[in-house]
Order: structure tokens, then C-alpha cells, then sequence
């Protein structure tokens, strides 16, 4: 009887360890699994942040592209109202020399 008792609680001890084992593996195993995530999530914490800088850097350059052509197409239009004007005075002066002529 008191064998018994000795062997049954042996065998209890026995599974009580091994779930303790397992137990213990199944929270290192997912303490990896976290550690490895943490680390994923701070690597594309970084790519994100670097990614954004290039994109914000590219939007600069092409907001003062944009900037620089407006200024160029305002030149160009103003030589050309320039222009215009200059013909319209020719015109105008040959316009008169011919109603003069014809007087």
C-alpha cells in the first residue's frame, strides 16, 4: 500500500515536471517569437522612416521644379506680351505711314 502511494505520487511528480518542461519551452519558444517580432517591427519602424525622408526629400525637388517652370513660363509670357506689343507698334507705325501715303 504505502509502495503504492510512493510510486503514484512519483508519477504525479514525473508529470508535473514534464509539463513544467514543456511549459517552460512554450515561453522561451514565445519570448523568441516576441523578441524576433520586436526586432522586425523596429527594422520596418526604420525602412518606413527612411522611405518617408527620400519621399519628402523627391517632393521638395519637384515642388521647386514646379516653381522654377512657373517662374520661366511668367519670363516667357511677359517677353511674349512683350513682343506682341512691339509687332502691334510696327503695325501701327506702317498703318500710318500708308494713310499718309495715300493722302
Amino acid at each position: 500500500e504505502y509502495q503504492h502511494k510512493v510510486q503514484t505520487r512519483l508519477l504525479e511528480s514525473r508529470k508535473w515536471l514534464q509539463n513544467m518542461s514543456m511549459t517552460s519551452k512554450v515561453i522561451d519558444t514565445s519570448a523568441i517569437v516576441e523578441l524576433s517580432l520586436k526586432e522586425q517591427l523596429e527594422q520596418n519602424q526604420r525602412n518606413y522612416k527612411k522611405q518617408l525622408s527620400k519621399l519628402t526629400l523627391e517632393l521638395k525637388q519637384v515642388s521647386s521644379d514646379r516653381d522654377r517652370i512657373c517662374l520661366e513660363n511668367k519670363v516667357m509670357s511677359q517677353k511674349l506680351h512683350s513682343k506682341e506689343n512691339s509687332i502691334q507698334g510696327l503695325m501701327d507705325v506702317r498703318d500710318a505711314e500708308e494713310n499718309v501715303d495715300n493722302r
